[in-house]
């Protein structure tokens, strides 16, 4: 497979060649072509293991010691060396003895060449223990040394590089325990379960130049799988726990702390500990079983506003759902953040009832645990302003797509890794595709500014509002709508634009208005 991918790619980009590619092998594509669009499900597992073999990591969370990182980049330095011998000579790795790579890797690590010549001056055929074992002429193996030095960085120069970029490489444990210690007070986690489950999420799709927009918006369009991996991996260790216990927060020894990846176009969860002990294998096995029923059930819920999507019953909707991530025609395979128009910081207890229809971003907070409102000011910067780009990108799309978006999908045309243009001629396109923002050339986004309801007394809230200058601009600027519940008070507080000024309204006083209403 490894010389297939080989070939197709130096025939792909010669400059000549893809023309007499196109016609000599472009047939067998058409297994591809089929298998693709009428059996994707069965189609795409098989090929996506011969094309993208599992490939096995290592979560590396400790920091590297002197003696670890040498050790690290001697090993990567020694397989880059066979790789280069192997493709310059022919040699396989496989008859290549340690000593000889170990030779080779020292002579390009120091600043000397391979010059020797015997008493009368003449060139010696072979220096090295590889050149000798097979009848290299010096100048080929001086070419090695120099390919070896420019070409894959095996040099003294890099590999300091290599040692400091190591050295920046997992967390130290004062570091480990500060962003636990964070994530824990920023949700307001103080009670804790025999199995908690720190859910990322990802988009999976076919054929689709706007995945990543799906992706993680905190994480760059990435998925958040490997922080949540990393905050599990901290959080079941002893000895964080034991820190962490000395600045208030307990964790009991039975609470097990499991990393999860949400597909949001299938709404499936995959989770990601084969080290689950035994006591907790069955209360796994449960919440498993229910959190599929918990899938199938919002599948249901997302196809029913998803075009071509049959939602007879729930099993028939997650079948649809899961053929979606592999579709490579799809031009929708999920709606993504369509319809947000809210954000909610406050008390869980307080909106688990409520259907919100998947508009929402909820974020838990407690103000009684937040005395000084360091904890409100974090989650304000960070997940609130997060939230105000995703609801303007959306906003924008949506009220004028073809100069804020990037109009239909089915005409982009890739360019490079830059972004997108439109047929085979225009700028690259910003913004969101029509399939985003409208179903059937109307608009499905309802664009809003972003209506964000805070639970903290209102002068705590009103002190970091203008201490933190991004906050105090989306707010006065009017950019999010704000609304501030003082159960202190007992009143909402919202900012009035034309007024310029915060009005209040005590809680008997709307609950009248509304029952006259």
């Amino acid at each position: 497979m490894k010389i297939v991918k080989k070939v197709l790619n130096e025939l792909k980009y010669n400059v000549l060649t893809p023309y007499v590619t196109v016609e000599a092998i472009g047939a067998l594509f058409g297994f591809d072509f089929f298998g693709k669009s009428l059996v994707p499900q069965s189609y795409m597992p098989i090929r996506k293991s011969i094309f993208e073999p599992k490939i096995d990591e290592e979560l590396r969370i400790e920091r590297y010691s002197e003696k670890e990182a040498t050790q690290s980049i001697t090993a990567i330095q020694n397989q880059i060396i066979r790789y280069v011998i192997e493709e310059t000579f022919g040699i396989h790795p496989e008859t290549l003895e340690d000593a000889i790579i170990d030779e080779i890797r020292e002579i390009a690590l120091s600043k000397e060449d391979i010059v020797q010549e015997d008493q009368d001056g003449v060139a010696i055929d072979s220096v090295t223990k590889l050149g000798l074992k097979h009848n290299l002429l010096q100048i080929e193996e001086q070419r090695l040394i120099e390919l070896l030095r420019k070409e894959y960085k095996v040099s003294a120069g890099h590999m300091r590089i290599q040692k400091a970029k190591m050295a920046k490489v997992g967390f130290s444990t004062k570091e480990q325990l500060f962003y636990l210690q964070s994530a824990l007070m920023t949700v307001g986690l103080r009670e804790f379960s025999d199995i908690i489950v720190l859910c990322a999420h990802a988009s999976q799709s076919e054929n689709n130049p706007y995945e990543s927009s799906l992706d993680c918006g905190a994480c760059g369009g990435s998925s958040s799988l490997i922080n949540a991996k990393v905050l599990a991996y901290i959080a079941n260790k002893p000895s964080i726990r034991q820190e962490l216990k000395k600045q208030g927060i307990s964790i009991p020894e039975q609470s097990y702390f499991v990393a999860a990846l949400h597909n949001t176009t299938s709404d499936a969860l995959t989770f990601y500990d084969a080290n689950i002990p035994d006591s907790h294998q069955e209360a796994m096995h449960q919440l498993k079983s229910d959190l599929h029923l918990a899938s199938m059930a919002t599948a249901q819920e997302r196809m029913e506003t998803l075009p071509l999507s049959s939602t007879s019953n729930k099993k028939t909707a997650f079948s649809f759902a899961k053929r979606n991530t592999l579709d490579w025609s799809q031009p929708r395979p999920e709606w993504g953040l369509s319809k947000n128009h809210s954000f909610f910081i406050g008390k869980r207890e307080n909106s688990k009832n409520m259907h919100l229809d998947g508009r929402t971003f909820l974020h838990s907070y407690d103000y009684k645990g937040d005395a000084k409102g360091a904890i409100l000011g974090v989650i304000l910067s960070g997940p609130l302003v997060v939230g105000e780009w995703i609801n303007l990108e959306y906003f924008f799309s949506t009220i004028d797509n073809s100069t804020f978006g990037s109009q239909s999908k089915v005409y982009h045309n890739v360019v490079g890794k830059l972004g997108v243009i439109s047929g085979n001629m225009s700028d690259l396109r910003t913004g969101l595709p029509a399939q985003t923002v409208n179903l059937e050339d109307k608009a499905y986004h309802e664009p809003l500014r972003l209506i964000t309801m805070i639970e903290a007394p209102f002068a705590r809230y009103k002190h970091i509002l203008d201490k933190i200058h991004k906050i105090n601009e989306l707010v006065y600027n009017e950019w999010i709508r704000t609304i501030l519940v003082d159960e202190e008070e007992a009143a909402f507080y919202y900012y009035e634009g034309n007024t310029k000024s915060w009005e209040k309204i005590p809680f008997e006083t709307f609950m009248k208005e509304q029952q006259s209403a």
